[in-house]
Order: C-alpha cells, then sequence, then structure tokens
C-alpha cells in the first residue's frame, strides 16, 4: 500500500478551469506548517480506502478495501496451458486476505460496461489507481457549493506561481509558501482534503485499460430500480429507424450484455459507493 501511496501524492491535479489539487505543492504547507503528520494520514486513509476486486470462491466478482482487513496483492508467475511460465516476464496478480487466510485471482475492470478481467502485469508499475468519480468533477461540485475555501486559496497560489516567469525558482516557491501559511487554515483545509477523500471511489486497474477509458463505455448514470437490489447503467440514446431508443445494462449481470428499450427505464439514481463497486 505504500507504493500506492506514493503515488496518489503524485497526482496532482493542475490543469482546467477549476480550483486546482496541487498535492505536492500541499504537502510543502504542510511541512512548513509543522503538520507532516496530518497530511500523512490523510494520503494514508486515501489509499486504504482502494478498492481491489477478486473472483471469489463461488466465481462471483467481490471487492475488499486495504483498509478492511490486512490485504496484499501477491505476483505469481504466468503459467502457460502446459504448466510452463511465459517468458515474457508476465504475472497474474493476486489477492491476498489474511483474516481470512484466503488467497484469489484479481480483477481488473476493462472500462467497457462491468466487463472485468483477471489482472496480469509486469509489474506493480502496470497497475493504475483509477478515480471511478473523476477527481475533476469532486472539486467543481464542492467549489461550487462553497465547501472547500482553504483549497482555493492554495490553488489560486499555485497559479499564481505558476504563472511567473522565475516559477522554477526555490526562493519564489518558498515566497508563495509564506504568503499561504499566514492565510490558510490548516485545520479546515485538512476538513475540506477529507470531503475530497469521502466523496471519491478508487480502485485499482491496470494501465493498459486506464489509458483506454476516455474511449470505453462510460455510465450516463446508474439507477435502482424501485423495490428490488437491482441496478442498470444507463448509456444514453441512439436512433434506430427515426425511433429513440435507450441502451443501458442490467449491473446485475456479470459482463452485462448492452439492452435498448423504446422506453426510458426508471429507477432512482444512485451514487457510486462501496454497496455497488462490484457491479460497476
Amino acid at each position: 500500500m505504500t507504493k500506492f501511496m506514493g503515488r496518489l501524492r503524485r497526482q496532482d491535479r493542475i490543469s482546467g478551469n477549476k480550483v486546482w489539487l496541487p498535492l505536492s505543492y500541499i504537502a510543502k504547507l504542510y511541512k512548513k506548517a509543522g503538520k507532516t503528520k496530518e497530511f500523512t494520514d490523510w494520503l494514508r486513509k486515501l489509499a486504504e480506502s482502494i478498492f481491489v476486486h477478486y473472483e471469489d470462491d463461488n466465481k462471483e466478482i467481490k471487492s475488499v478495501q486495504f483498509k478492511a482487513q490486512q490485504v496484499f496483492l501477491v505476483f505469481e508467475k504466468k503459467k502457460n496451458s502446459d504448466g510452463t511460465y511465459d517468458s515474457d516476464g508476465t504475472y497474474d496478480v493476486k489477492v491476498a486476505l489474511s483474516a481470512s487466510n484466503k488467497c484469489y485471482t484479481a480483477y481488473t475492470p476493462t472500462g467497457e460496461g462491468n466487463t472485468k478481467v483477471p489482472m496480469t502485469v509486469k509489474d506493480i508499475s502496470d497497475i493504475a489507481i483509477d478515480h471511478v468519480k473523476p477527481i475533476d468533477l469532486t472539486l467543481r461540485e464542492l467549489d461550487d457549493k462553497g465547501r472547500i475555501p482553504n483549497l482555493k486559496m492554495v490553488s489560486d497560489s499555485f497559479k499564481d506561481m505558476m504563472g511567473r516567469p522565475e516559477k522554477a525558482d526555490k526562493d519564489i516557491e518558498d515566497e508563495s509558501l509564506d504568503q499561504l501559511y499566514n492565510n490558510v487554515d490548516i485545520s479546515k483545509l485538512t476538513d475540506e482534503l477529507n470531503l475530497i477523500r469521502t466523496d471519491g471511489v478508487l480502485r485499482l486497474m491496470t494501465s493498459e485499460y486506464n489509458g483506454k477509458k476516455s474511449n470505453s463505455t462510460a455510465y450516463d448514470k446508474i439507477i435502482k430500480i424501485k423495490g428490488k437490489e437491482e441496478y442498470l447503467g444507463l448509456l444514453g440514446e441512439a436512433l434506430l429507424d427515426d425511433e429513440t431508443i435507450y441502451l443501458y445494462q442490467r449491473l446485475n449481470e456479470r459482463d452485462a450484455k448492452t439492452r435498448a428499450s423504446r422506453e426510458e427505464p426508471k429507477g432512482t439514481k444512485v451514487k457510486i459507493s462501496k454497496k455497488i463497486i462490484n457491479l460497476i
């Protein structure tokens, strides 16, 4: 999990017309305030919240968070059908659950509906952290509600520094952090970072599929059918013989097929959560 903490710390969000999340810069602000432990604790909790999918004894796709119990990733050399090991250095990824003394095959989302396949990599660097809900969306929503004023100050300060021609000068960064330190309430900034942490859903996904997400099958929204534990992923509309049809998938089905309906599916819109993470 330590590797994923380091990965998250380097995941700056510093583009677009929104509040930025310059984590490397924020880490330096906490250090200046003597609050490095607070920032590290936030980062640890963020890493602990990551889900990893696996196939259980009943051949069902489940998921577990690193915080739930002692969870480890195990890398086993990939075997060919004849029992020999793959010569290209490929590993099958397993999920080891210490509490139950079980080890299961890890699965990665593919970005195509709710389809997941066994996770195979050459190195741990081939495993990406997927933001199921884009963090940029979280930042926009929280800013629109006025709930991250201290982070907005951090963002504005960082943008101002990056706009200066001498931005690479360490003295310029120190000056920027000095000014910020006198204006930002670190405790409230931690609260705001926690809002970001709890709003998002993270899971492990191979880099191969994570890089294709922009071209993948994404749900416009997810709905729950009234009176049932049944969820639909709505994919949008299409025209068939000049008639509008609605495309959707039944998320309770593994590797769900795309279906079409002449009537828009009805149900209650739900947020992506731990409860339905196995289904998407």
